[in-house]
C-alpha cells in the first residue's frame, strides 16, 4: 500500500467495510439466511453436512457439491446455483440442519476441540509442535465465524507439512 497508484485503485474499487462484513459474515447476512429458510421450518437434519465438509476437496468434492450447505446458500441469494461467492457462516449451517439445538451442538462441539487443541498446545515438546498447535487452533476455530468448507479447504491444501510431520512423528 505504500505504492500512491495501487492504494487509489483499492480505494476507488474495494470497499473494505462491505469486505469484512462480507467474509467475516456480517450479522445481515445470517439475518436473511433465518429469514430465508423461515428460520427452519423444513430443517435439513444434517444433509448438507457432509456436502459442505468435502466439497471443496478435488474429484471427490465435486459429487456432493449441489447439496452443500454454501451452495443451498448461494441459491437463496442469488436464485441461480451456478452462482457461487458467499460462504455460508457455520452457525448458519447448523441452523438449516438441526434449527437453534445445531448452534447449541454446534458451538458446544467447537467449545470442546478448543479444549483439546490448548491441552495439545500445553504439553507440546518443543516450539514446532507449539507452532502446529496454535496454527491448527486458529483455523480450526476459524469456524466460530466461518465456514465448514472453507476450513476444510485450508485442512486440506495448507496443512500437508503438518500431515508430513505428524507422520514421520509417530514412527
Amino acid at each position: 500500500l505504500s505504492d500512491s497508484d495501487v492504494t487509489g485503485l483499492l480505494a476507488q474499487k474495494v470497499d473494505v467495510l462491505d469486505m469484512i462484513q462480507m467474509y467475516g459474515s456480517g450479522p445481515q447476512y445470517l439475518g436473511f439466511l433465518l429469514e430465508t429458510s423461515r428460520w427452519g421450518t423444513r430443517p435439513y437434519l444434517g444433509a448438507t453436512l457432509l456436502p459442505s465438509l468435502v466439497e471443496p476437496l478435488p474429484v471427490l468434492g465435486r459429487t456432493f457439491r449441489e447439496s452443500s450447505g454454501p451452495v443451498i446458500y448461494n441459491e437463496m441469494i442469488y436464485g441461480n446455483p451456478n452462482i457461487f461467492d458467499q460462504v455460508l457462516p457455520f452457525s448458519g449451517e447448523m441452523f438449516l440442519n438441526f434449527q437453534v439445538f445445531g448452534v447449541l451442538a454446534g458451538f458446544s462441539f467447537l467449545g470442546a476441540v478448543a479444549f483439546g487443541l490448548q491441552r495439545g498446545f500445553e504439553q507440546a515438546a518443543g516450539a514446532l509442535e507449539i507452532y502446529i498447535w496454535q496454527y491448527t487452533a486458529m483455523w480450526v476455530l476459524f469456524l466460530i465465524i466461518g465456514s465448514i468448507s472453507v476450513v476444510t479447504q485450508i485442512l486440506f491444501y495448507f496443512f500437508w507439512p503438518i500431515y508430513f510431520y505428524c507422520g514421520v512423528r509417530k514412527r
